[in-house]
């Protein structure tokens, strides 16, 4: 990286485990981080630069659950409105 320090990541999800992230460098100055979230519920970021917090970390995340629109039943439409 030509990052100026060092630069650390952490991801945990609602069970407090750890998830795999990919990190590329994006330009001098910026690091693109990506994760497939596989649970539900609130992930945790953690980044740290030289060993220091940066402000906003952690940075929670609320994933969505999964939702099947197959199964997705719509009743009682007005089709006049």
């Amino acid at each position: 990286f030509l990052l100026l320090g060092d630069v650390s990541i952490s991801i945990t999800n609602p069970k407090n485990q750890d998830v795999h992230y990919d990190i590329e460098q994006k330009g001098d100055e910026m690091l693109e981080v990506r994760y497939e979230p596989k649970l539900p519920g609130n992930h945790c970021i953690s980044v740290t630069f030289n060993g220091q917090e940066i402000p906003q970390s952690p940075i929670k995340v609320y994933v969505e659950p999964d939702v099947d629109i197959g199964r997705i039943k719509v009743t009682n439409i007005d089709p006049s409105k």
